[in-house]
Protein backbone atom coordinates (compact mmCIF):
# COMPACT_ATOMS: atom_id res chain seq x y z
CA UNK A 1 0.00 0.00 0.00
CA UNK A 2 1.30 3.29 -0.70
CA UNK A 3 2.40 6.05 1.79
CA UNK A 4 1.44 9.21 1.91
CA UNK A 5 3.83 12.01 2.91
CA UNK A 6 2.89 14.47 5.63
CA UNK A 7 3.40 16.98 2.94
CA UNK A 8 0.62 15.03 0.51
CA UNK A 9 -2.07 14.24 3.44
CA UNK A 10 -1.67 18.69 4.40
CA UNK A 11 -2.72 19.27 0.87
CA UNK A 12 -5.16 16.72 0.48
CA UNK A 13 -6.69 17.73 4.02
CA UNK A 14 -6.69 21.51 2.69
CA UNK A 15 -8.48 20.57 -0.62
CA UNK A 16 -11.18 18.66 0.97
CA UNK A 17 -11.39 20.97 3.92
CA UNK A 18 -11.81 23.94 0.73
CA UNK A 19 -14.43 22.29 -1.71
CA UNK A 20 -16.24 21.73 2.34
CA UNK A 21 -16.27 25.14 3.65
CA UNK A 22 -16.93 26.77 -0.35
CA UNK A 23 -20.48 27.08 0.60
CA UNK A 24 -21.01 25.75 -3.11
CA UNK A 25 -25.07 25.62 -3.56
CA UNK A 26 -26.89 22.15 -4.10
CA UNK A 27 -29.04 21.28 -7.12
CA UNK A 28 -32.38 21.10 -6.77
CA UNK A 29 -34.42 19.13 -9.28
CA UNK A 30 -34.70 21.17 -12.86
CA UNK A 31 -38.75 22.29 -12.98
CA UNK A 32 -39.13 22.28 -16.20
CA UNK A 33 -38.86 18.32 -16.38
CA UNK A 34 -42.24 16.66 -15.67
CA UNK A 35 -43.54 13.42 -14.25
CA UNK A 36 -43.54 11.89 -17.76
CA UNK A 37 -39.86 12.70 -18.24
CA UNK A 38 -38.65 10.30 -15.03
CA UNK A 39 -39.47 7.08 -14.03
CA UNK A 40 -42.85 6.03 -12.67
CA UNK A 41 -45.42 4.08 -12.31
CA UNK A 42 -48.63 4.31 -11.95
CA UNK A 43 -51.89 2.15 -11.06
CA UNK A 44 -55.23 2.10 -12.13
CA UNK A 45 -58.72 0.59 -10.67
CA UNK A 46 -58.36 -1.84 -13.04
CA UNK A 47 -54.86 -3.07 -11.03
CA UNK A 48 -57.26 -3.70 -8.23
CA UNK A 49 -56.21 0.09 -6.74
CA UNK A 50 -59.78 1.21 -5.00
CA UNK A 51 -61.38 4.49 -6.50
CA UNK A 52 -62.12 7.63 -4.65
CA UNK A 53 -58.69 7.56 -2.47
CA UNK A 54 -59.16 10.12 -0.13
CA UNK A 55 -56.18 9.44 2.51
CA UNK A 56 -52.75 7.94 2.37
CA UNK A 57 -49.66 7.21 4.97
CA UNK A 58 -46.96 4.88 5.10
CA UNK A 59 -45.95 2.97 8.32
CA UNK A 60 -42.58 2.16 9.51
CA UNK A 61 -42.49 -1.46 8.23
CA UNK A 62 -42.91 -0.37 4.52
CA UNK A 63 -46.82 -0.96 4.50
CA UNK A 64 -49.08 2.18 2.03
CA UNK A 65 -52.08 2.51 3.62
CA UNK A 66 -55.17 3.74 1.41
CA UNK A 67 -57.58 5.55 2.62
CA UNK A 68 -60.87 5.61 0.10
CA UNK A 69 -65.04 5.40 0.11
CA UNK A 70 -65.25 2.11 0.27
CA UNK A 71 -62.70 1.08 3.32
CA UNK A 72 -59.32 0.57 3.88
CA UNK A 73 -56.43 -1.01 1.59
CA UNK A 74 -53.13 -1.97 2.25
CA UNK A 75 -50.72 -2.03 -0.64
CA UNK A 76 -47.04 -3.52 -0.33
CA UNK A 77 -45.86 -2.21 -3.96
CA UNK A 78 -47.55 -5.23 -6.27
CA UNK A 79 -50.97 -6.01 -4.54
CA UNK A 80 -53.70 -3.90 -3.59
CA UNK A 81 -55.76 -5.62 -0.65
CA UNK A 82 -58.97 -4.30 1.17
CA UNK A 83 -58.15 -4.92 4.77
CA UNK A 84 -61.87 -5.60 6.58
CA UNK A 85 -62.45 -3.85 9.92
CA UNK A 86 -65.30 -4.66 12.08
CA UNK A 87 -68.31 -2.65 12.57
CA UNK A 88 -68.45 -0.07 14.96
CA UNK A 89 -72.16 -0.52 16.16
CA UNK A 90 -74.42 -0.08 13.46
CA UNK A 91 -71.96 1.47 11.30
CA UNK A 92 -69.40 -0.06 8.96
CA UNK A 93 -65.92 1.33 9.04
CA UNK A 94 -65.82 2.57 5.60
CA UNK A 95 -65.54 6.32 3.86
CA UNK A 96 -62.36 7.04 5.46
CA UNK A 97 -61.36 10.37 5.42
CA UNK A 98 -57.57 10.66 6.73
CA UNK A 99 -55.20 8.32 8.32
CA UNK A 100 -51.81 9.19 10.47
CA UNK A 101 -49.05 6.87 10.17
CA UNK A 102 -47.17 6.81 13.49
CA UNK A 103 -43.44 5.83 14.17
CA UNK A 104 -44.38 3.01 16.59
CA UNK A 105 -46.61 1.35 13.76
CA UNK A 106 -49.87 2.27 14.59
CA UNK A 107 -52.03 3.70 12.10
CA UNK A 108 -55.19 6.57 13.05
CA UNK A 109 -57.92 6.32 11.02
CA UNK A 110 -60.43 8.77 10.49
CA UNK A 111 -63.59 8.17 9.30
CA UNK A 112 -66.34 10.24 6.83
CA UNK A 113 -68.92 12.50 9.16
CA UNK A 114 -67.52 11.43 12.61
CA UNK A 115 -65.46 8.37 14.73
CA UNK A 116 -61.83 7.72 14.59
CA UNK A 117 -60.10 4.26 15.07
CA UNK A 118 -56.01 2.81 16.18
CA UNK A 119 -54.87 0.57 13.92
CA UNK A 120 -52.35 -1.16 15.95
CA UNK A 121 -49.42 -3.07 14.56
CA UNK A 122 -50.78 -6.77 15.80
CA UNK A 123 -54.15 -6.14 13.80
CA UNK A 124 -56.03 -4.95 16.89
CA UNK A 125 -58.42 -2.19 16.34
CA UNK A 126 -58.77 0.22 19.11
CA UNK A 127 -62.52 2.48 19.05
CA UNK A 128 -61.30 6.00 20.02
CA UNK A 129 -63.71 8.15 22.26
CA UNK A 130 -66.25 9.94 19.54
CA UNK A 131 -65.68 13.27 18.83
CA UNK A 132 -68.87 13.87 18.56
CA UNK A 133 -70.75 16.60 16.20
CA UNK A 134 -69.19 19.57 18.80
CA UNK A 135 -66.05 19.05 17.26
CA UNK A 136 -66.65 18.61 13.50
CA UNK A 137 -65.48 16.37 11.53
CA UNK A 138 -61.82 15.35 11.89
CA UNK A 139 -59.07 16.80 9.20
CA UNK A 140 -56.27 15.31 10.34
CA UNK A 141 -54.36 13.31 13.19
CA UNK A 142 -50.91 13.26 14.50
CA UNK A 143 -49.64 11.29 17.80
CA UNK A 144 -47.33 12.81 19.43
CA UNK A 145 -43.31 11.71 20.30
CA UNK A 146 -45.04 11.00 24.36
CA UNK A 147 -47.86 8.92 22.65
CA UNK A 148 -50.22 11.27 22.53
CA UNK A 149 -53.23 11.25 19.92
CA UNK A 150 -53.69 14.96 18.27
CA UNK A 151 -56.71 15.69 15.93
CA UNK A 152 -57.03 18.63 13.39
CA UNK A 153 -60.93 19.09 13.21
CA UNK A 154 -63.00 22.27 12.02
CA UNK A 155 -63.47 23.58 15.53
CA UNK A 156 -59.72 23.64 15.77
CA UNK A 157 -57.15 21.14 17.66
CA UNK A 158 -57.72 18.86 20.35
CA UNK A 159 -55.64 16.56 22.01
CA UNK A 160 -56.78 13.31 23.78
CA UNK A 161 -56.29 12.93 27.52
CA UNK A 162 -57.16 9.49 27.71
CA UNK A 163 -60.48 10.06 28.72
CA UNK A 164 -62.02 13.04 26.54
CA UNK A 165 -60.75 15.75 24.09
CA UNK A 166 -59.13 19.07 24.99
CA UNK A 167 -59.42 21.89 22.69
CA UNK A 168 -55.43 23.40 22.09
CA UNK A 169 -54.75 26.91 21.58
CA UNK A 170 -52.34 27.36 18.78
CA UNK A 171 -50.23 30.88 18.87
CA UNK A 172 -51.43 32.45 15.23
CA UNK A 173 -54.17 29.61 14.68
CA UNK A 174 -57.71 30.93 15.13
CA UNK A 175 -59.15 28.69 16.80
CA UNK A 176 -62.27 27.46 14.15
CA UNK A 177 -61.72 27.32 10.58
CA UNK A 178 -60.27 23.93 9.91
CA UNK A 179 -57.18 22.12 10.59
CA UNK A 180 -56.20 20.79 7.81
CA UNK A 181 -52.73 19.09 8.06
CA UNK A 182 -50.63 18.21 11.34
CA UNK A 183 -47.05 17.05 11.59
CA UNK A 184 -44.95 16.09 14.30
CA UNK A 185 -41.60 16.67 13.24
CA UNK A 186 -37.94 15.04 14.13
CA UNK A 187 -37.85 17.34 16.82
CA UNK A 188 -41.23 16.58 18.32
CA UNK A 189 -42.73 19.76 17.20
CA UNK A 190 -45.94 19.98 16.03
CA UNK A 191 -46.78 21.20 13.38
CA UNK A 192 -50.68 22.53 12.43
CA UNK A 193 -52.10 24.07 8.89
CA UNK A 194 -55.17 25.72 8.43
CA UNK A 195 -55.50 26.14 4.80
Amino acid sequence: MPRLSLPSLLLNSFWTLCLLSSGLPAWALDREVGLANTHHTSWTVLDGAPSRITAMAQTPDGWLWLGAYDGLYRFDGLRFTRVELPRRGMLAHDRIAALGAERDGRLTITYAGFGMSMLHPDGRLEELPDTGPSLGPILSTAIDVDGSIWIGAYSGVHRFDGKRWVPVPFDGVPEAGGMHNMLVDQYGQMWASDR
